[in-house]
């Protein structure tokens, strides 16, 4: 997914806050009666897998509170407070485990993205790089109705700076193989 970075997470957070009270106002006209974790779980693992920890984490809290105060607006008593506590608890757990395991998972596929473009015999970009290359300037171009052919000495311009880079950081200084630009 190809979301616009910004250095501020300050708009996603409020996208999400906006998303975890459209939830909380479901639950509350509802009522207690009827379990909403998975609904307010479901912006926390969107926001997290897009903004990091720190937007998981705000939106963790904020989904805890907006359960409380949802919990209580609607009605629910209980004589046992320890009930209380514990389902208060429980809801953090879950939402900070499934936060924790959501960003490993991604952790995981992000490396495991890097690993799918690199040769690793060589250490080059192999040939899944270049295709999503050429496809990200072939994009440009039609953008800015541009021919294609500009798509592909763009491409080849950057394969062969990358491949004279990487060629002259890996051949030692004496080796009978060189590389000429």
């Amino acid at each position: 997914m190809n979301w616009p970075r910004t250095d501020s997470k300050i708009p996603l957070l409020a996208m999400g806050v906006a998303v975890l009270l459209c939830v909380a106002l479901i639950d509350y006209f509802t009522g207690f009666e009827y379990g909403f974790s998975v609904l307010y779980l479901l912006p926390i693992l969107i926001f997290t897998w897009i903004g990091g920890k720190v937007a998981g984490i705000s939106l963790t809290l904020t989904s805890l509170l907006l359960w409380i105060e949802v919990d209580i607006l609607a009605g629910h008593e209980t004589g046992n407070p320890e009930a209380v506590y514990w389902n208060v608890a429980a809801e953090f757990l879950l939402f900070i485990v499934s936060m924790i395991l959501l960003l490993k998972l991604k952790s995981a596929y992000e490396r495991e993205r890097a690993l799918s473009r690199i040769d690793p015999l060589t250490g080059l970009a192999n040939r899944r790089f270049f295709l999503e290359l050429t496809q990200v300037e072939l994009d440009w171009c039609r953008r800015h109705q541009l021919p294609e052919s500009d798509a592909a000495a763009v491409t080849q311009e950057v394969m062969r700076r990358l491949l004279s880079a990487t060629f002259r950081r890996r051949t030692r200084a004496g080796s009978k193989y060189t590389f000429v630009s």
